[in-house]
């Protein structure tokens, strides 16, 4: 009698969560809706406000904002201590999902096939046009990328890597042996060596990117890469398996879980996105003008581009969108331990990044072709009577061991950078943020040129993207932030040398002074004169 009961009581604790849920979910949006109003925050000191402190501090100086988002974390709050009791009343298909995720056998074709689509991606990085105007930028405007390492005590002096000194004639000979490293490793001569080969030069020659201003989020082309060199991803579809006698023709652990780990390293990297833009801006970052700002951003940041659609101009979808991304990025990496939701999370992130790169030129077009690890290659071509591995002589007997070790440090190393939200990380690092609640406005650099006669000439160092790649905005916000100094002042006669050297046309000056303004990303706006100048430097020749 007791154990017929069981299931009706988890029944009733369940629709209970559920109820409490949507209770404080309510409270939620009633304080959200309400703190809208400055009127309405609780004075200072009273119990409310009190209350409202203990929900964290948050990186705003609007009163009314800073409440809005801590009545959104207490909805938040919720919603994990609800999934967490949900998942202690269901603990027992909750393990049986664990345990079958990490022991999902695979066939030797299927770990061949994310082989070559992984290193064809590796391939693809080799063709960046940017790739001689790095090498030639001067050491001096070098922002050395975070290591992963705390900076807590006698750590901090190893919390950064140090400048990189190779120079575009080296990274251009480092880019075509990468080049052909990953070609070796897609035809399977030598699949784990050249897959190991090729993560080498993925993070010290193509890493030479990540070291001006702006960290490119293609780390996890290198982390897949490191995963097949510690897995046996040459037993199919590959020169090396036509020398061996014995074929796989069963599946195999070995086979199977680098591909659950792969899948893993991409819920990690949705994940701490997506809880960081709930957490940090709440509600606001999907229901306010926060999407918006993003999108016109990115637009302005790609050469003033809009796409056929403007979705701008359609606030339900902007803001559908945005809800969405947050959804998808918090739930991926539970989907995919199911076995019906991982073939949910596989539509959503295809979809989610198609979305962007239509709309945005933003896909993240490398891990969305990385998508191929959810597809089951050795079903489809027996479904469709193709020869999936030819038999051999008896089986290959391979361990999982190796691949279990390399992927569960990359685990734990992308969780905790992303705990820590360390985004200027190489090889790793929190995928982007976006958690902020940008204003309608960047601020960037404003160039004057003082001639010999006296007259002035300005320069806007952002028109020159078209020469340098949209790297070359990151590098001047990251310039205008940095505190005054000599540091800083180095940093501006840098960029007058680059722009130079770049554009000889530009006047033989008698002084130059550096300011800071702010420019418009409303597509509207763009045509607008920068505002706000503010002097950060000058320089007398």
């Amino acid at each position: 009698m007791r154990e017929k009961q069981n299931p009706h009581r988890r029944r009733f604790a369940k629709a209970l969560l559920a109820v409490a849920w949507l209770v404080v979910l309510g409270i939620g949006l009633w304080l959200w809706n309400a703190f809208r109003d400055p009127a309405a925050l609780p004075a200072p000191g009273t119990a409310g406000a009190r209350a409202l402190g203990l929900l964290g501090s948050v990186p705003y100086s609007d009163p009314a904002l800073v409440a809005r988002v801590r009545a959104t974390r207490l909805v938040v709050l919720a919603t994990f201590a609800c999934l967490a009791a949900l998942g202690w009343l269901e603990r027992v298909r909750v393990a049986a999902a664990v345990r079958r995720f990490f022991t999902t056998h695979a066939y030797a074709i299927d770990l061949a096939v994310f082989r070559i689509v992984v290193l064809w991606q590796a391939y693809r990085l080799t063709s960046f046009d940017s790739a001689a105007w790095v090498g030639d930028l001067p050491v001096g405007l070098q922002f050395p990328p975070d290591t992963g390492i705390p900076a807590v005590g006698p750590l901090t002096a190893l919390a950064h890597w140090p400048p990189h000194v190779l120079t575009a004639s080296q990274m251009a000979v480092g880019h075509q042996a990468m080049a052909v490293a990953a070609v070796i490793g897609m035809l399977g001569c030598f699949s784990r060596l050249s897959a190991a080969v090729v993560a080498v030069f993925l993070f010290y020659v193509w890493g030479a990117f990540q070291w001006y201003g702006k960290v490119d989020h293609h780390h996890h082309v290198l982390w897949f890469a490191l995963v097949l060199a510690a897995s046996p991803c040459g037993d199919a579809l590959s020169i090396d398996a036509l020398f061996r006698r014995r074929r796989p023709a069963e599946p195999a652990l070995a086979y199977g879980l680098p591909l659950r780990i792969c899948m893993l390293l991409m819920g990690v990297a949705y994940f701490f996105p997506g809880f960081w833009k709930i957490w940090r801006s709440g509600f606001d970052w999907f229901l306010g003008d926060a999407p918006f700002n993003q999108i016109h951003l990115k637009w302005h940041m790609i050469g003033n581009w809009m796409p056929a659609f403007r979705i701008d101009q359609h606030p339900w979808l902007v803001h559908g969108g945005a809800l969405g991304t947050i959804l998808f990025e918090l739930s991926f990496i539970f989907l995919i331990f199911g076995r019906r939701t991982i073939w949910l999370a596989a539509v959503a992130g295809v979809t989610f990044h198609t979305t962007l790169d239509v709309l945005m030129r933003h896909g993240f077009e490398t891990l969305r072709n990385c998508y191929l690890v959810f597809v089951p290659w050795h079903g489809i071509l027996a479904r469709l009577r193709l020869p999936a591995a030819s038999p051999g002589e008896g089986g290959i007997r391979r361990s999982a061991l190796p691949a279990a070790l390399v992927g569960g440090a990359l685990i734990l190393a992308n969780a905790s950078a992303g705990a820590r939200r360390l985004q200027d990380g190489w090889p790793i690092a929190c995928y982007p943020l976006f958690d902020g609640i940008l204003p309608d406005s960047y601020t960037t650099m404003l160039i004057v040129v003082v001639r010999p006669d006296g007259t002035e000439h300005e320069v806007m160092p952002d028109d020159y993207r078209q020469v340098f790649g949209t790297r070359w905005n990151h590098v001047l916000a990251r310039i205008v932030a940095e505190e005054g100094g000599e540091r800083r002042r180095e940093l501006l006669r840098l960029v007058w040398e680059v722009l130079t050297r770049a554009d000889p046309t530009l006047p033989r000056p008698r002084a130059i002074r550096f300011y800071a303004v702010r420019t418009w990303i409303s597509p509207e706006r763009w045509h607008e004169p920068p505002a706000d100048p503010e002097l950060i430097g000058e320089v007398t020749l």
